[in-house]
């Protein structure tokens, strides 16, 4: 027992000293960096509509529309506490915002009741932007020595995200003209504008990442982090704008898209839903302020 009791004050003594010595160390990091983030939106939209009218008895209009993000800039700052050297948890806030111009290439083919076929194609461009602020509690671990040390992190991420859009769809239509004694039937389409208003909301996911820090003095130091987010998708409806359009491919004008065609495209489920990705990865870089 006495040898006992020599060993357990021994390791007492021990790790008193070591967290003497701690106490020495400053147990606080705040981070400041920024850098450029590679986002992730890949939506995806489709509207198509086959019919038939009067003497055309095949009519297929179709309009792909693709929504991919540019690389954006990124900004963020962390508060880091150090239960030991080496681990601690970590609280960190961040602003993305990227440009995500929607693409939208539309496809009309039609044919006659003589068997003979005509085709048209348009391509549009749109606009759309997408902002998220990630806030992560993550727990980070740190090794090395005092001037270059390297650390991991992550943890769950609470995502406030907003995104909107506009765009467009081909929409077909027939009208006749009459040539006394003759009535012509003729084919045209018009740009139908829509729109993703802008949209806010939240959700959770998480973030892992690594970086590296090279220790200035003792209270600087610089810092290089790369780290992935990972939320959730979001599906999210297009608006339709109702109005008059003038013709495509013939010098018709003032064709009226009602709300009447509007409801018959979205009870039909004609045009599908935009799905938003907002995980990205970035790469930053930044100062760290021990205290």
């Amino acid at each position: 027992m006495k040898k006992f009791c020599t060993i357990l004050l021994m390791v007492f003594v021990a790790a008193a000293a070591s967290w003497a010595q701690y106490d020495n160390v400053k147990k606080f990091e705040l981070s400041l960096y920024g850098g450029f983030a590679l986002t992730q939106v890949r939506g995806t939209t489709a509207y198509e509509d086959t019919w038939e009218d009067l003497i055309l008895p095949y009519i297929n209009e179709k309009t792909d529309i693709t929504a991919n993000s540019k690389n954006a800039a990124f900004f963020g700052a962390g508060l880091s506490y150090f239960f030991t050297p080496n681990f601690g948890v970590q609280l960190n806030v961040g602003y993305l915002k990227a440009d995500v111009p929607p693409t939208a290439d539309f496809n009309y083919n039609w044919q006659w009741n003589t068997g003979s076929t005509g085709s048209k194609t348009s391509t549009w461009t749109g606009t759309g932007s997408l902002s998220t602020i990630p806030i992560s509690l993550n727990l980070v671990g740190k090794f090395g020595q005092d001037g270059f040390a390297g650390y991991i992190s992550g943890g769950v991420t609470l995502f406030n995200n907003s995104f909107e859009a506009t765009s467009s769809i081909g929409y077909g239509f027939t009208y006749l003209t009459v040539i006394w004694p003759y009535v012509y039937q003729n084919i045209d389409a018009i740009q139908v504008n829509m729109e993703v208003p802008k949209t806010s909301w939240m959700g959770f996911g998480g973030n892992i990442g690594a970086g590296v820090i090279i220790k200035l003095s003792d209270m600087f130091g610089l810092m290089i982090e790369a780290r992935y987010f990972l939320c959730a998708k979001k599906d999210l409806d297009w608006n339709l704008i109702t109005g008059n359009y003038n013709g495509l491919y013939t010098n018709y004008t003032n064709m009226t898209f009602s709300q009447d065609s509007a409801n018959y495209i979205y009870d039909e489920g004609l045009l599908t839903k935009i799905q938003v990705n907002v995980s990205f990865f970035q790469i930053t870089a930044g100062v760290k302020i021990f205290l």
